[in-house]
């Protein structure tokens, strides 16, 4: 499953994509997605996360600069996908 993150369109404006995000089955994962597992391997290959937020219980997730965003439960990744900064 893809999730599509909008913004809020606040001030009149119209809502944006800020993230897509990929949920489910590794072997259902779409064609060209890297399989990233732990959050060690994420840190290693893509450095430290430049923010994280508030998941849910025992959950959160990870922003790093190139534009990656990481769902993480339980320190294991649970989605993953592309974000734009919003500004």
């Amino acid at each position: 499953m893809l999730d599509v993150r909008l913004t809020d369109g606040a001030d009149g404006r119209p809502a944006t994509v800020w993230a897509v995000l990929f949920w489910g089955e590794l072997e259902a994962e779409p064609r060209g997605i890297a399989n990233l597992l732990a959050c060690q391997d994420l840190v290693m290959r893509y450095g430290t996360p430049c923010f994280e937020s508030n998941g849910g219980h025992d959950a959160k997730y990870l922003y790093f600069p190139n534009g990656l965003m990481v769902w993480l439960d339980a320190g294991k990744v649970g989605a993953y996908g592309v974000y734009a900064p919003q500004r």
